[in-house]
């Protein structure tokens, strides 16, 4: 597949996020250039824990998770550990965004971090 946007925000989705969302795909586009990945899904009915195989995506430029209702706690580490754009070398793939309602689930361990509360 050559997703390199998804984009399921504010559509009442509810459930929980599927392990298998860390399968979305190669980094290449159809023509051949290599394209950070975008994910909305923000404001929806989403719950419990958030998925630690987002960290297997590829490429992740920016993902929105605020507005949900996930568990209580802190960000899976596996996602903690994905290099983002000010902390690494090669940052032109590096995560830019990650979007939490931090009152929910506290994403402060990636320096690319915003809180949106309601």
């Amino acid at each position: 597949p050559r997703l390199t946007e998804l984009w399921l925000a504010s559509n009442q989705f509810e459930g929980e996020i599927s392990s298998a969302i860390g399968e979305l795909g190669s980094a290449w586009a159809s023509d051949g250039v290599v394209r950070g990945k975008y994910i909305r899904l923000e404001e929806n009915l989403f719950s419990g824990d958030i998925p630690r195989e987002i960290s297997d995506i590829k490429n992740l430029y920016f993902i929105s998770l605020h507005g949900n209702s996930f568990t209580r706690g802190a960000m899976p580490e596996e996602i903690c550990a994905i290099p983002t754009a000010t902390s690494s070398v090669n940052h032109a793939y590096a995560l830019f965004k990650i979007t939490s309602t931090c009152s929910q689930v506290d994403c402060s361990c990636l320096d690319v971090c915003q809180c949106i509360e309601e």
